[in-house]
């Protein structure tokens, strides 16, 4: 491999970033708002490291951004510096009998129901006879696993048992029923750490045996991307280094709340520096994330949009502008994404290949289930197992779809199946989990705003069905929609189509507008 050099000058702020991080005195946090160049800054900052001898060690939320900062690291010629994600890390310094745990098959539900005899528990709630089914109770006690492994708890709790009951029911605190589930997952957490233990475990399990055994990493420095993704978990291993340790992200890009990551750079106390100037975009787009920054969040602080750059911001209409023009369209879920997959596949009519960047998976079983429903079958997909039939399903979403954001996303997966057969959805669904590379300046990429994260494109169009309302001036939003809409507007670097929430920006702009966090 050619060795690249570092022909780009450092910025002002970069340079602070990598006066401070080459001094190696305290650890620091580098807020880098988006498209300011934090890959750039933190490769500056290993290459002066690296001339002073230090060891660095780089950590990533996933596998894909540990891959793309090797190569990256490796071009220009950064051998100093270890690439890896936390789960990796952790893998490679457990013993052998914790490793051979993960080749074996893990307990399921149906697995517990029948080691420890579960059965369906009847129990009173605001007056009324409630049930819990065997199995039900066994997904509890999984669940109640899952997240003692998110914490830096020594033992599971009935806390943690507590949680997982509310996840699943609407019960109060229950000290019998917690104790019962905290009793069996103790036994499940005893046998993963039993060098003898009969059990698989997942890959959670061996991250929070490692990090119970309180590791030093052998590093002069540890680089944490994306900071605002990690956990509690992470955070504890990281405080207790002697290496220093520089925390890179934005906190409003932590959009992954909902498994189990904690935004810590919000709650870290340390010196923060900023990265402020994009080299994504111009100054248009910068504008409307202002906007958002500012009236969604009360941040000061300006995105500064490059000089050079030109950037637009409109609306997409097929007399104006091509289909084919577009680049990415970012949805809010999976069933609005499958929506434009379709529309747009007859609008390129074959100029375009599309790219559908989905959660396959959970698309798949939503499709199936509906179907299942239609043929009078009970659905295997977990999120439909609450409805006994194809028109309960259709009642629930005709009385609660204009008001809950989960529900709304049902609609729409019912209204293809709607329009379209199996077979043609099946179609769909085999693109979105297909792993194919496809060439970028010929393909149109359809994506979650989830998915969409750390990605960028040329022109973007932003579609319908984000989570928000507009009523009597005020606006109705939560916390996680406005990390979202922040990832949303920041991935066009020429022309930001602003389709799916022009009311919003209206709303924003507008002088008595109110904000609610729903």
């Amino acid at each position: 491999m050619v060795v690249k050099k570092i022909t780009q000058k450092p910025t002002s702020e970069q340079q602070r970033a990598i006066d401070k991080a080459t001094r190696l005195k305290t650890s620091f946090k580098l807020i880098a708002f988006a498209g300011t160049g934090k890959t750039t800054t933190l490769i500056h900052c290993s290459s002066a490291l690296q001339q002073l001898g230090k060891l660095g060690l780089y950590l990533s939320f996933n596998k894909k951004m540990a891959d793309e900062a090797n190569q990256k690291f490796a071009e220009y010629g950064l051998n100093s510096v270890t690439c890896s994600t936390f789960h990796s890390l952790a893998y490679r310094n457990i013993p052998g009998w914790l490793k051979n745990k993960i080749n074996k098959p893990t307990l399921l539900p149906k697995d517990i129901v029948q080691k420890f005899k579960l059965e369906n528990i009847r129990f009173q709630y605001n007056g009324k006879n409630r049930q819990l089914t065997d199995l039900t109770l066994a997904l509890i006690i999984l669940n109640t696993l899952r997240y003692f492994c998110m914490t830096v708890d020594q033992t599971v709790t009935n806390d943690h048992a507590y949680i997982a009951l509310k996840e699943q029911t609407s019960i109060k605190r229950n000290d019998v029923l917690e104790d019962k589930i905290t009793s069996i997952a103790k036994m499940i957490w005893n046998d993963v750490v039993d060098p003898n233990g009969d059990y698989g475990i997942t890959h959670d399990y061996y991250l929070k045996w490692w990090v119970l055994q309180k590791p030093q990493l052998d590093f002069d420095y540890v680089m944490v991307d994306e900071s605002q993704d990690s956990d509690q978990l992470i955070l504890d291993v990281l405080k207790r280094q002697k290496a220093k340790v520089i925390f890179v992200g934005d906190p409003y890009q932590s959009i992954y709340g909902f498994r189990g990551a904690k935004d810590i750079l919000q709650n870290l106390d340390l010196e923060a520096l900023y990265l402020e100037q994009s080299f994504r975009f111009g100054n248009a787009v910068a504008d409307i994330a202002n906007l958002l920054l500012n009236k969604l969040f009360g941040e000061t602080r300006q995105l500064k949009g490059l000089p050079s750059k030109t950037s637009k911001v409109t609306t997409f209409s097929t007399s104006s502008y091509a289909p084919s023009s577009l680049n990415a369209i970012i949805c809010r879920t999976n069933a609005t994404a499958f929506e434009y997959f379709f529309k747009f596949h007859s609008y390129l009519n074959g100029e375009k290949k599309i790219r559908l960047e989905v959660d396959g998976k959970r698309s798949k079983d939503i499709f199936s289930g509906i179907f299942q429903l239609r043929a009078n079958k009970r659905p295997t997909c977990k999120e439909l197992q609450n409805f006994s039939s194809y028109q309960e399903l259709v009642d629930h979403i005709q009385v609660f779809g204009e008001v809950e954001g989960a529900t709304t996303e049902l609609k729409t997966f019912l209204d293809l199946t709607n329009q379209y057969s199996w077979q043609v959805i099946e179609w769909a669904l085999e693109n979105s989990m297909s792993d194919d590379e496809t060439d970028p300046k010929n393909t149109l990429v359809i994506s979650t705003s989830h998915k969409s994260k750390g990605l960028e494109w040329d022109n973007v169009l932003i579609a319908k069905g984000f989570n928000y309302k507009i009523l009597d001036q005020k606006l109705m939003i939560s916390a996680d929609e406005k990390r979202l809409l922040y990832v949303t507007v920041t991935r066009a670097k020429n022309i930001l189509f602003t389709d799916g929430i022009n009311d919003l920006l209206e709303h924003l702009n507008s002088k008595n507008m109110e904000i609610s966090n729903a």
